[in-house]
C-alpha cells in the first residue's frame, strides 16, 4: 500500500496499534489506586502493622503471654498492639534453631510477628514502646 510518498506496511498498523494499547494499560495501572491503609492516628500502629487482638491471639496459637499480653500491659494494657508478620523463611530459621515455639507456629499455619505497643506517636495515645521480636 502506498500513501503519499511512503509505504505502509501492514504489520507497522498493527505494532502501532500494539503499542498505544500497551502505554494505554501502562497508564491505568499508573493513575489507579490502592485502598488507603489504616494511618498510626487510628490504630496507633507503625506502617506496614496490623492492629492485632492480643486475646484472639493467644487462643489461635502457641503464643506466648508475656510476648504480646507482656507488650500490651507494659503500654496501654487496652488488650490490642500491632503485628508485623515476618516471612516464612525467618520462622524457619528460628526453627532450625531450635526454638520450639516457632517450629509449632509453622505446623499450624500461623505467622510470626513483630510486636509493638499500638500507641504510635501519631496517634494520642502517647509514646511507643520498644519492639519485642516474636
Amino acid at each position: 500500500m502506498e500513501k503519499e510518498g511512503f509505504i505502509m506496511h501492514p504489520t507497522r498498523g498493527l505494532l502501532v496499534s500494539l503499542l498505544a494499547a500497551a502505554v494505554a494499560a501502562v497508564l491505568a495501572a499508573a493513575t489507579a489506586r490502592a485502598d488507603v491503609s489504616q494511618t498510626p492516628n487510628a490504630t496507633g500502629c507503625p506502617s506496614g502493622y496490623v492492629l492485632l487482638n492480643v486475646v484472639a491471639l493467644e487462643a489461635s496459637g502457641p503464643y506466648p503471654d508475656h510476648v504480646f499480653g507482656g507488650t500490651d500491659r507494659a503500654g496501654n494494657d487496652d488488650g490490642l498492639v500491632c503485628g508485623h508478620a515476618q516471612p516464612v523463611a525467618v520462622q524457619d530459621v528460628y526453627c532450625r534453631q531450635g526454638i520450639e515455639v516457632q517450629c509449632e507456629l509453622e505446623q499450624l499455619g500461623l505467622p510470626r510477628y513483630l510486636v509493638k505497643e499500638d500507641d504510635s506517636p501519631a496517634s494520642l495515645n502517647g509514646p511507643t514502646v520498644d519492639d519485642e521480636d516474636y
